[in-house]
């Protein structure tokens, strides 16, 4: 299996998939995946606002990393915290091999609109995604990564 296959098989078990996390001591949240010589290991803090980072190891070498940093900025009178991270979900499952680092470039859904634009590939991107609601601005996010020695 590739690196990028493994990647979105990964994220797809995680966050977007409802797997299951670990508490530690630090006080963040973790997800672990592994298959054959591939590790995955997705590492948070918070809730909104939120940060942390994804990283795979092959062989137990790491060679992968992925920072993040979003928060919803929605009038809680417009709409909850939850629902907002529930279309934030369904996005990350979407996740394309072309570019599998967060969601796919466009969804919408319902009132719901996800943008994410992004530069580089996977040894080297950034990106910025957003979610807006009836047309207002609820969620940003940034990220950043790329392979490690």
């Amino acid at each position: 299996m590739k690196l990028d296959e493994f990647i979105i098989k990964a994220k797809k078990q995680g966050y977007a998939g409802n797997g299951k996390w670990t508490n530690l001591e630090d006080g963040s949240k973790e997800f672990t995946f592994k298959e054959g010589i591939w590790t995955y290991k997705d590492n948070y803090f918070g809730f909104n606002p939120f940060a942390g980072r994804e990283m795979v190891w092959e062989n137990n070498n790491p060679v992968w990393i992925m920072h993040y940093y979003g928060e919803v900025i929605a009038n809680p009178f417009t709409i909850s915290d939850k629902e907002v991270f529930a279309f934030l979900k369904i996005c990350l499952g979407l996740v394309k091999k072309e570019f599998p680092f967060r969601g796919p470039k466009f969804l919408t859904q319902d009132d719901f609109r996800y943008r994410n634009s992004f530069e580089g590939d996977i040894a080297n991107f950034q990106g910025q995604e957003k979610i807006f609601f009836k047309d207002e601005a609820v969620y940003t996010s940034r990220y950043h990564g790329g392979f490690i020695a």
